[in-house]
């Protein structure tokens, strides 16, 4: 499985994102090892569990839709972050 969380806390510590403040990446990282693989498999075992088959692609198709949305937002928290550099 992919350490989604743990990822984006480790590139928050990337310098750049270091050199006007620090970052403090606790959340993520604490997270990432405390959260994220149970965080999957509920949302794996309710899926399977209360959804009926016919739905699943109607619920990939969401899925989808969110993770685009998510990829915008980073996207644009970087784009703000190398327009703030000196």
């Amino acid at each position: 499985m992919i350490d989604i969380l743990g990822t984006i806390g480790q590139g928050l510590r990337h310098p750049r994102y270091q050199q006007q403040s620090s970052v403090n990446t606790t959340f993520w990282e604490v997270h990432a090892c405390q959260d994220e693989l149970r965080h999957y498999a509920l949302c794996r075992t309710v899926l399977l569990k209360e959804t009926p088959a016919d739905s699943y692609q109607h619920i990939l198709e969401i899925g989808q839709d969110i993770a685009g949305s998510e990829a915008s937002m980073y996207d644009g928290i970087y784009q703000e972050a190398l327009s703030q550099r000196i």
